[in-house]
């Protein structure tokens, strides 16, 4: 059984059901700013929100999306950073 999806029809973000703001930018999903998607976007919605739902605690001032994204990119920004280690192996 899939999870109902609403996409906020500011921003274009998918946000499950249940939730009455847009995880991204908050607005709130209902009335004519909400919609349903075809079932390719429900899919790729229900991705979009187990991801955001892996931030247990947003940042103050951030949305999830925010946080999430600010996560990713610290953790790419480590993953591309030499360690210590690596570059006295290197030298």
């Amino acid at each position: 059984m899939t999870t109902p999806i609403v996409v906020c029809a500011e921003c274009g973000t998918p946000n499950p059901a249940h939730v009455d703001r847009c995880c991204h930018c908050d607005r709130p999903l209902n009335g004519p700013l909400a919609w349903v998607p075809t079932a390719a976007a429900e899919v790729a919605g229900q991705a979009y929100t187990e991801l955001l739902m892996a931030v247990e605690r947003k940042f103050p001032g951030e949305s999830r999306h925010q946080t999430a994204l600010r996560y990713i990119r610290e953790a790419e920004q480590r993953a591309n950073d030499p360690t210590p280690a690596q570059c006295e192996a290197v030298t």
